[in-house]
């Protein structure tokens, strides 16, 4: 491919609403589209030659290893799901497409950013618990104070 498509596609891919990352088999981030700066707060420069692993959640570490071992074992793995954690160190929701090039010995995945629907989600589940607690109440004071409670962990409940 001439080097001017190339320079092109590179163009093509920092505009792209989810983030493109290439990972060499060692687990250094090799590649970062614009996009990761909108997602995680840092530029592509600054996660250049960084162990991608760092950047998880880390709950999510051992599920996030296991799943690069069955992509870099030649499993494509969509919609995967773990958190990073943001520069400014709030928690990001992302959903994973990626796959592993045997050629180039590289990880390519796609980050989404689906922490405003996990929200969504969590607000949802909120809302049926109250529901539900209405539902079975026996009285008010009972209920109100159920409620507190549902509130309050959904409120502060981390990522």
């Amino acid at each position: 491919m001439p080097k001017q498509h190339l320079s092109s596609l590179d163009s093509v891919i920092d505009l792209l609403l989810d983030a493109v990352f290439v990972v060499g088999g060692d687990g250094c981030i090799v590649f970062a589209s614009a996009a990761c700066e909108r997602i995680l707060g840092y530029t592509p420069e600054e996660l250049l030659g960084q162990p991608m692993i760092e950047l998880v959640v880390a709950e999510d570490v051992e599920k996030t290893l296991a799943a690069a071992a069955e992509i870099m074992s030649g499993q494509p793995k969509l919609r995967f799901e773990n958190r990073y954690l943001h520069k400014d160190g709030r928690e990001v929701h992302i959903m994973w497409s990626a796959r592993w090039s045997e050629a180039d010995q590289l990880r390519i995945g796609v980050a989404r950013d689906i922490s405003e629907l996990k929200q969504a989600q969590g607000l949802q589940s909120a809302l049926y618990s109250i529901a539900e607690a209405a539902h079975a109440a026996n009285d008010l004071f009972g209920l109100c104070q159920q409620i507190h409670r549902l509130v309050a962990r959904w409120h502060y409940a981390p990522g």
